[in-house]
């Protein structure tokens, strides 16, 4: 069952404390959102595919998201000239928010990260039942671990990996688990869904799309794929020339190509979490 652990608004009225979010987080649980819009009872429930933090926020991480129509259009039955992007939503704790958009080729979009106008924010969280738990340091020489951790995700547990990068934690979930490659029983490694990584945004204003690859050992592999950029929505000529641009269907942003990197980390402090 979900409880409510921490409300705020605009006026800054507060309900529980940001260490109860942050301690929820920590401890592996799922954390939903409810947003409250303006002066009506128009409502929005988000859960959250990955989360990171640190001591000083949260942030919840919806990737795999489209914008083809807006939700007036689709409930009125409208006709809508809305375009087709991949987005990727970020909500900060502090009431900032993320949208990160790229084109059905990849190419990226005008995406924006700043204060909202919802009315409110709450966060909630379903404490979930703790199978087991790994560690990728502590447990790697445990052979009967291994086994256990792998044999719970072949009978349908659910997983969860935890770990850091440059200094932000993720809670992160699988997309696809891999089993007995090289005819090894004890080999396991998994795909895990996106993220922005966020100590990029917190201290060099670049907003990049990472993938993450974790073998059982600790090794992690990360591929940037892509680099978004923020509209800047008070240059009135810049978006005027944009508009008329999209009504030719040229993307400007195809001149800022994507260059794909990846890095390796070996040997990493990941938990493992089964529930």
């Amino acid at each position: 069952m979900m409880k409510l652990i921490f409300s705020y608004n605009k006026d800054n009225n507060f309900f529980g404390k940001l260490t109860d979010l942050l301690d929820a987080v920590k401890y592996f649980s799922n954390i939903k959102l409810k947003l409250g819009l303006g002066s009506s009872n128009y409502e929005e429930i988000i859960p959250f595919t990955n989360v990171a933090y640190t001591d000083d926020y949260v942030v919840g991480i919806q990737p795999y998201n489209t914008s083809s129509e807006s939700l007036s259009s689709f409930k009125d039955s409208q006709s809508t000239d809305y375009r087709n992007y991949n987005v990727i939503f970020l909500y900060y704790s502090g009431m900032k928010f993320g949208v990160f958009r790229s084109g059905q080729n990849s190419e990226p979009h005008n995406s924006t990260l700043s204060k909202n106008d919802y009315k409110y924010y709450n966060w909630f969280e379903e404490n979930l039942d703790a199978k087991f738990r790994y560690n990728s340091i502590k447990d790697k020489n445990d052979t009967e671990k291994i086994k256990k951790l792998i044999e719970g995700i072949k009978q349908g547990y659910n997983l969860k990996i935890k770990f850091s990068l440059n200094g932000v934690n993720y809670i992160l979930t699988p997309t696809i688990e891999y089993f007995n490659f090289d005819n090894n029983p004890n080999s396991l490694s998994v795909k895990t869904h996106p993220i922005i990584d966020i100590s990029e945004i917190e201290k060099n204003k670049r907003y990049l799309l990472k993938e993450c690859f974790f073998n059982i050992n600790g090794d992690v592999s990360i591929l940037q794929s892509k680099e978004y950029f923020l509209s800047k929505s008070s240059n009135f000529f810049l978006k005027l020339v944009n508009f008329f641009f999209r009504k030719l269907k040229i993307n400007l942003q195809l001149i800022k190509k994507n260059i794909v990197k990846n890095e390796k980390f070996l040997n990493q402090d990941i938990e493992w979490y089964l529930y």
